[in-house]
């Protein structure tokens, strides 16, 4: 450029120093998870011993139902024997055909059923650990009986 201008200053060196690590494959939890103590393990066990009892007194008052002579006699009529055929079919055939003859007939019983009555309640239903003055408002929670309308067709 210009011979009477200044020469341009020296470039000062700096130390410059990159420090690469692999990105870890683990996260770091941020929160941090409470321990649970032994008293609330005992609690969380007798909780889910209560509740499989629960559940399976439910199944043993529905089972009486399904075994209930009269009801048996007032449903019978309504399945074709067909479908009563395929829910008592032959013990003496192989257990593949057996079982796959159950679970048609079950399927077939199920739709006519459905055909012929509607529900009108649900039964033993309520949110996770809803309180009870919740309850009070949901109409039909916890009761034992499903509520069925019969439809004449």
């Amino acid at each position: 450029m210009n011979s009477q201008s200044q020469p341009e200053p020296e470039p000062k060196l700096a130390a410059l120093e990159l420090v690469l690590n692999e990105p870890s494959s683990k996260r770091v939890d941020t929160t941090a998870r409470r321990k649970i103590t032994a008293v609330d393990r005992r609690i969380h066990l007798e909780t889910h011993k209560l509740h499989l009892i629960c559940l399976l007194f439910y199944v043993h008052i529905r089972n009486r139902w399904c075994n209930n002579d009269e009801v048996q006699e007032n449903l019978r009529p309504l399945l074709p024997d067909k479908v009563y055929d395929k829910l008592h079919h032959d013990p003496m055939d192989q257990q593949f055909r057996r079982s796959k003859m159950f679970i048609d007939g079950l399927k077939e019983a199920a739709a006519v059923f459905q055909r012929k009555f509607k529900i009108t309640c649900r039964g033993l239903t309520a949110a996770q650990w809803m309180e009870p003055e919740a309850l009070k408002t949901v109409p039909c929670t916890l009761s034992l009986y499903l509520t069925i309308a019969y439809t004449s067709s």
